[in-house]
């Protein structure tokens, strides 16, 4: 096994047993009989639990529904088979020297991932805050703008009743309306007159008699609101994106080795920030974000195995792996054949039954179980892992699957340090960190882009880097 430093652990299971992981890891049959499997180990994750016991606790075979392991210094239970176990959990399995990184994907499917992926020493991530580099607004600007722009024929008038109570958090707005709509049972909901405002748009500090909000309202508002994303992230600035990001990634290849690692970038964000950098930089970057062309269709379809089969291509290049957390404006979905299609940015209610946006829009109940989401998540946790670095770019951890997975990665990695780049990076550490983990968070208290503070914020992530050349030099 190149690169891996193991200690093995034989598990020798009954023939029908082999027989069944050898078919879920898609395995062929050795010649001479059955071949013997292992549990791996790898040591560049420290033990959080007492060392593996060579006992039938740890290593075991069912003979009613599958083999199990269990690598109890690593990440717990591993199964095969229909039992009630958490699907999160994953080990590392060799045949014949061969790793593979396996855990239970949607529908219960026995899929990997890809190490030259999730080997990367070191993984950015970025949130609202880097696309406000580059003219984008936040969430509050975003409500704010829609204020002013939106007309009350196409809810405006509840829209402003909803920043009363809720100000400009978009997330809550949205979730609001979500949470009304998806009670078949209610055709209106009766209003606190403490929250009305005035028919005509006027800012009064009166209350005036209550008000019903119809669901005709409502998901008039949320189509409007949604239609107002698309067009508002669809387009962006490439000379702004080449200023706020190029002197970063400059930075990040210095210490990155461009011709053994590519650079995992996860982003909640749905603009299309990374894919206008690359396409200004011509050859510099090669990007890869999960989209296989299809000669015969003439078009891009998201396809995992883009991700799970990609490799290392050109000299020189800078390799950038991009997911997508929370959708793209650029991918549709057809309802009918299931694929996610690149297509131009825009939201049609007419086609909403076949044609739907890929995107999470902002809500409490953000769902991710569902592809591409499902799979950038996973990747997400196996890169934070084995990184030994999380460089965070305006981002408030707001989605709690993309935090309990940094939380649970935190746990069975010591070595990875976070540095977070926002103006509320001590705030964050505080509220977020504190509590769980104090040390390994670098807080970077600037506005990422911002030409100014561009030399400091790059000073400390460079000695971030640094301090992560050292420890690994003197570890090797």
């Amino acid at each position: 096994m190149a690169g891996f430093d193991t200690e093995l652990i034989p598990a020798r299971p009954k023939a029908h047993s082999v027989a069944l992981l050898r078919s879920l890891l898609g395995v062929p049959r050795a010649r001479g009989g059955n071949r013997c499997f292992w549990l791996a180990r790898d040591p560049t994750r420290p033990a959080k639990a007492a060392p593996v016991r060579r006992d039938s606790e740890h290593t075991r075979v069912d003979t009613v529904g599958g083999v199990h392991g269990r690598n109890n210094a690593l990440l717990g239970w591993w199964h095969f088979g229909t039992h009630d176990v958490p699907t999160s959990n994953r080990v590392m399995i060799t045949s014949d020297g061969s790793v593979i990184q396996q855990y239970l994907g949607v529908g219960g499917n026995l899929v990997a991932f890809n190490e030259l992926i999730t080997a990367s020493p070191v993984v950015l991530f970025l949130g609202a805050g880097a696309s406000a580099a580059v003219g984008k607004p936040t969430m509050a600007q975003f409500v704010a703008r829609l204020r002013n722009s939106i007309s009350m024929d196409r809810g405006g008038h509840l829209l402003r009743l909803l920043m009363t109570a809720r100000g400009d958090d978009l997330e809550n707005i949205l979730g609001d309306l979500e949470v009304f709509l998806s009670l078949p049972y209610l055709a209106g909901v009766q209003c606190d007159s403490t929250y009305a405002t005035a028919n005509d748009g006027n800012d009064e500090t009166t209350p005036i008699t209550p008000i019903t909000i119809t669901r005709a309202e409502a998901a008039r508002l949320r189509s409007t609101i949604r239609h107002e994303i698309i067009r508002e992230y669809r387009s962006i600035d490439r000379d702004a994106i080449v200023a706020a990001f190029e002197p970063l990634l400059d930075l990040v290849f210095r210490y990155v080795d461009g011709a053994r690692y590519c650079l995992p970038i996860f982003t909640t964000n749905y603009d299309l920030a990374i894919e206008t950098l690359c396409a200004a930089m011509g050859s510099k970057y090669n990007l890869e974000d999960g989209l296989e062309l299809d000669p015969l269709a003439k078009t891009a379809y998201w396809n995992r195995k883009q991700f799970d089969h990609y490799r290392l291509t050109g000299y020189g290049d800078r390799h950038l792996v991009q997911f997508k957390l929370h959708g793209s404006v650029d991918w549709i979905r057809s309802e009918k054949s299931g694929r996610i299609v690149r297509a131009p940015a825009m939201y049609d209610l007419l086609d909403y039954d076949e044609f739907q946006n890929v995107i999470i829009y902002p809500a409490g109940n953000k769902a991710a179980d569902r592809e591409p989401y499902f799979s950038a998540f996973e990747y997400f946790s196996s890169c934070c892992e084995r990184a030994k670095m999380l460089i965070v770019v305006g981002y408030c951890f707001r989605d709690y699957d993309a935090l309990n997975r940094l939380l649970g990665a935190r746990e069975r990695n010591d070595e990875l340090k976070i540095v977070l780049v926002s103006p509320d990076a001590y705030g964050l550490s505080i509220d977020i960190f504190h509590a769980h983990d104090w040390y390994g968070v670098d807080s970077v208290a600037v506005y990422f882009g911002n030409s100014s503070q561009q030399p400091e914020y790059l000073e400390r992530i460079e000695g971030a880097l640094k301090r992560m050349e050292s420890v690994a030099a003197e570890a090797g």
